[in-house]
């Protein structure tokens, strides 16, 4: 019997039982209506992405621009020895279908920017979880799905860093400590004129931690994104053990909100 044989003779339902007895019908109702976009599918971004399936999420669209490197493996759940050299957005996606075959998911491999901002969001999210890198372009996401008001969750730095219990959310405007939230929201003042004096209603994740170690010049060999050589920017240690983390309180406060809980 294959394995999709076996998934037609359980019964739907059965799959997401757990989080039904959590949350209640209805909510998982609205949780499996919703479109979801999560835009990085790295470290953060890939556990987010699969435990939105896992919860109940049906619909969703994976943005990333990058392919999968051996240096992935120790945080990105796609990261296996078969995916190497393949987009992230597509082993996303892959993984996906293998854990719940109904899925609607769409991969798109490109980067968020101005000029792909337009064309991705035109998809019409109902939420979008952002799990950027690159700080020009996250807030360039944040300042759009506020413009659009489409709800958003955003997640701060998560590299240097070792203790997963030291992670918060708090709305954007009241984040603290972080050296990524703190140019965030400088981006978003100067470029985009917003203050963030006051709650925006963007639930950011974050950690009180502070870096435990410093960014360390790359090896003539490692890859940058899309896998060309050699890497220029500095090399940043991180632990999937706090990424994941990251990702999972992302992926719940996505829950919430498709659910109507926040």
């Amino acid at each position: 019997m294959s394995s999709r044989d076996t998934l037609h003779s359980i019964e739907p339902d059965r799959f997401f039982d757990r989080t039904r007895h959590l949350l209640g019908t209805p909510a998982m109702d609205r949780i499996g209506r919703g479109l979801v976009m999560v835009v990085g599918l790295g470290g953060v971004g890939s556990w987010a992405a699969e435990m939105l399936i896992r919860n109940g999420v049906r619909r969703i669209i994976l943005v990333d621009f990058d392919v999968v490197a051996p240096t992935d493996f120790n945080r990105q759940v796609q990261a296996v020895p078969e995916t190497m050299g393949m987009p992230k957005a597509m082993a996303m996606a892959s993984r996906l279908r293998a854990i719940w075959p109904p899925v609607e998911v769409e991969a798109i491999v490109r980067r968020f920017d101005r000029q792909s901002a337009d064309e991705i969001l035109d998809h019409r999210p109902d939420c979008v979880l952002d799990a950027i890198d690159l700080m020009t372009d996250k807030a360039l996401l944040i300042d759009t799905c506020l413009t659009r008001r489409i709800p958003i969750v955003t997640t701060m730095g998560a590299a240097t860093r070792r203790d997963p219990t030291r992670i918060e959310v708090v709305d954007l405007s009241k984040t603290r400590i972080d050296p990524m939230a703190r140019e965030v929201r400088d981006i978003l003042r100067r470029k985009y004129g917003r203050p963030l004096t006051e709650p925006v209603g963007v639930p950011a994740v974050m950690t009180t931690e502070p870096r435990c170690c410093q960014p360390t010049a790359p090896r003539h060999d490692e890859p940058g994104p899309t896998g060309e050589m050699p890497r220029k920017k500095p090399v940043e240690g991180s632990s999937g053990c706090v990424t994941a983390a990251f990702g999972l309180a992302a992926a719940a406060e996505v829950l919430k909100l498709l659910a109507g809980d926040s």
